[in-house]
């Protein structure tokens, strides 16, 4: 497509040869045949930004679902080894001699941080307000 140098690569010599391009030979075909203009190479960029940002809004989506149904899952399997039966979400399982934090007020500590904490273990949180 266009002339290149070839040169055997410097950070392994098993890893493929690097082809070297010129710049201004590069830019003209991009603007002058590809592209059209460097507005247009600029859109193409901007595109193809949004599209990657949407994959990966996407990915994260999928993998949030995925996580949800899973916990529903674990939740029913829970409940049904506790002999509760089926519970709707977010109902208290049998905890089976688990402990559940209560937390105190939260108080702010020498670094300017509230700090909560459960008032039946002592277990500290930091909590960060925005």
């Amino acid at each position: 497509l266009l002339p290149h140098l070839e040169r055997p690569n410097p950070h392994k010599a098993t890893f493929h040869n690097m082809m070297l391009f010129l710049r201004y030979q590069v830019e003209d075909y991009a603007f002058g045949k590809k592209w059209g203009s460097a507005q247009a190479l600029d859109e193409e960029f901007a595109r193809r930004e949004k599209d990657k940002k949407r994959r990966k809004e996407d990915k994260f989506k999928s993998k949030l679902q995925e996580l949800k149904k899973k916990t529903r899952v674990d939740a029913h399997r829970r409940n049904r080894k506790a002999g509760l039966g089926t519970g709707a979400f977010g109902d208290e399982l049998g905890n089976a001699g688990k402990h559940t934090h209560t937390w105190g007020r939260a108080v702010e500590n020498d670094e300017g941080i509230g700090v909560k904490t459960c008032v039946d273990c002592g277990m500290e949180v930091e909590e960060l307000e925005f």
